[in-house]
């Protein structure tokens, strides 16, 4: 349980059909939506056989992509969620998981939307230098280590998802003092609106 003097990250929004919905209040993605489908697959699986051809506006490919590929993620549509969200998404959830069979035993992870293929599960920021890799946990991670006097801007630098395939690429730029890592909008990155129907998060 949190403290009075803590400041609280999330506020519950709303609980429809398998899939949590809070505020973000704190933090480098403040005041957007992030959204947790915490049922086993198997719920989702069945829940589309019972409703889907009236309640889903695409059909089965679809599906598997915008839901059944992000159970047990924590997604937001235009940013990978910090761990620090996914950790509290996950003490939120801890008596959910406890108390309801129905409900995935597996902790909640971090996914980010991987163009053409739906939802997948986040990994490493990887920068660049020559031959050399630097991996690290997050997109503020690598910008905090890149913000120390001593470090010049990669060669190249990208989000890896679970499996090696690149999520997005970022270029480096100054900006308040500080590096930030500037999400390019390549081919790599344009998101096709007819596939990112479902999840509104």
């Amino acid at each position: 349980m949190k403290g009075d003097s803590e400041m609280a990250i999330l506020r519950f929004q709303s609980n429809y059909r398998g899939q949590a919905d809070y505020l973000v209040l704190a933090g480098p993605v403040a005041g957007k939506r992030v959204s947790y489908r915490y049922m086993k697959r198997g719920f989702y699986e069945k829940d589309y056989a019972d409703f889907g051809a009236r309640a889903w506006q695409g059909g089965p490919d679809s599906y598997r992509r915008e839901v059944l590929a992000s159970v047990g993620l924590v997604c937001c549509s235009s940013a990978l969620v910090p761990q620090e969200i996914v950790d509290e998404m996950n003490r939120l959830s801890k008596t959910w998981r406890e108390h309801d069979p129905d409900i995935s035993p597996e902790p909640a992870r971090a996914g980010v939307y991987l163009h053409g293929h739906g939802w997948t599960e986040a990994a490493d920021v990887v920068l660049q230098y020559g031959d050399h890799l630097e991996r690290f946990s997050s997109v503020v991670a690598a910008e905090q280590w890149l913000s120390q006097p001593t470090r010049t801007a990669p060669d190249r630098a990208w989000e890896e998802g679970s499996a090696g395939e690149i999520v997005r690429e970022f270029s480096a730029g100054l900006a308040h003092n500080r590096v930030r890592l500037i999400e390019s909008f390549g081919e790599i990155c344009e998101l096709d609106e007819t596939l990112a129907m479902a999840p509104d998060c």
